[in-house]
């Protein structure tokens, strides 16, 4: 048995990776010419670098997206949270300025109106929470898309590239 494991079963792993095989066509500079190959280089190194400043940008906007993003839920949970402060406040204020009679009327109302006031901060906090990382989420998602799409415009200008290369030999 070449394999320790009990439980590794060399024909289900050989049938789990000609399943889920995926070979990506490589573009080889086989066969051509030294000066062919150093125009490759070049070609590949213009190409890269390219595709390496479109990537940082890319990067790059979407950190300041997610960034404005996260600056904009923290300035609206401060403003809730300003806006409760202040109505808990002048409850307590009202409160305290009643008369002893009236306190104990009042007391209780008050009390679940500031009750009442903390649970829609929390909710609207919430929301606002929620909706601030779907955002990132979504903004993540689309830098990703984008990267994805440059690094195989890459792939294919290098690939053409290399046939206009190889066809100008000829």
């Amino acid at each position: 048995m070449a394999y320790a494991s009990k439980y590794y079963d060399p024909v289900k792993a050989h049938e789990y990776y000609e399943k889920h095989k995926k070979l990506k066509g490589r573009q080889s500079t086989k066969g051509m010419t030294n000066s062919q190959k150093e125009m490759a280089a070049y070609v590949k190194d213009k190409l890269s670098a390219e595709k390496k400043q479109k990537l940082e940008s890319v990067t790059k906007k979407a950190q300041e997206q997610r960034a404005d993003v996260t600056a904009a839920a923290k300035a609206k949970r401060e403003m809730f949270a300003k806006s409760c402060f202040n109505i808990i406040t002048s409850l307590r204020t009202k409160l305290q300025n009643m008369n002893p009679d009236q306190k104990k009327f009042a007391r209780q109302r008050i009390q679940e109106e500031i009750s009442k006031v903390r649970e829609t901060y929390a909710k609207r906090k919430a929301g606002v929470t929620s909706d601030a990382k779907n955002q990132r989420n979504s903004i993540s998602a689309s830098a990703k898309t984008e990267k994805a799409n440059i690094r195989t415009d890459y792939n294919n200008k290098y690939a053409e590239a290399l046939k206009d290369i190889r066809k100008n030999a000829k």
